[in-house]
């Protein structure tokens, strides 16, 4: 059984075993001191969107025991360097995520269709290997409405997980569209997350682009359309320096 601070979006209280119905005796809990899932390039941007590194309003910063950060640093598995958290929990390496400011809805829609036809058809990037997230279920909706439409080569079937949530993932030519929310639990080889400007600037809405940020295993692209405080927080740290 396991329990991230980081993903508890509801901001519900920590847990413990009694408080679920269990009596453990003996032994004490294991914290976890490696990432499996992301990359150290993926989990370093997610945990300083998180936590607001590039923010100018710094109200909406967790609190340290929101995501444990003082045990996380005790055990050197997070260092503050500078204005930045370093994270060395995730010691595997990969490809910088990647970020877009479109001028309109319209123009990032066209993006969004041309990248997944480029992964899919140039970087030969399976359907079911790639998960579409963005804030809102109404853009959920619309997304896949819009990659539906564009018929995409080798794309059968477009699953969107906030109208069907019992239907299977991953299934073979499936492409998966979701909220944050929605897709907590799930992850795959690739993920883009459109119009990163409807999250909002809050503790809650940090916590969901963290959520949608750690979906990948490999592969990030965050997309917008329009300035709020927390896109600029994103174009700032893109234009940082994060070895």
């Amino acid at each position: 059984m396991f329990y991230d601070d980081a993903q508890n979006v509801y901001g519900h209280p920590r847990p413990n075993w009694r408080g679920i119905g269990l009596n453990v005796v003996g032994g004490r809990a294991h914290v976890m001191t490696e990432c499996f899932r992301n990359t150290r390039p993926v989990i370093e941007r997610a945990f300083n969107f998180l936590y607001g590194s590039w923010a100018k309003d710094r109200s909406s910063e967790p609190t340290r025991a929101y995501g444990d950060v003082t045990h996380l640093e005790k055990a050197g598995l997070l260092v503050r360097d500078g204005d930045r958290w370093r994270v060395y929990f995730a010691p595997r390496d990969g490809l910088h995520p990647q970020f877009s400011l479109l001028e309109d809805r319209q123009r990032e829609d066209r993006e969004i269709v041309e990248r997944l036809r480029w992964l899919i058809e140039a970087e030969e990037l399976r359907a079911e290997d790639i998960l579409l997230l963005t804030h809102r279920r109404d853009r959920a909706q619309q997304l896949a409405e819009l990659v539906e439409a564009a018929q995409l080569k080798w794309v059968d079937t477009v699953h969107l997980v906030t109208r069907d949530r019992d239907a299977a993932v991953k299934r073979r030519g499936q492409l998966s569209v979701s909220t944050a929310a929605s897709a907590k639990g799930y992850d795959a080889y690739c993920v883009l997350v459109a119009g990163a400007h409807d999250f909002p600037p809050t503790m809650g809405g940090r916590a969901y682009l963290y959520v949608a940020c750690t979906r990948a295993l490999e592969y990030l692209e965050v997309f917008a359309s329009a300035r709020t405080d927390l896109v600029g927080e994103i174009e700032r740290s893109f234009s940082a320096t994060i070895d």
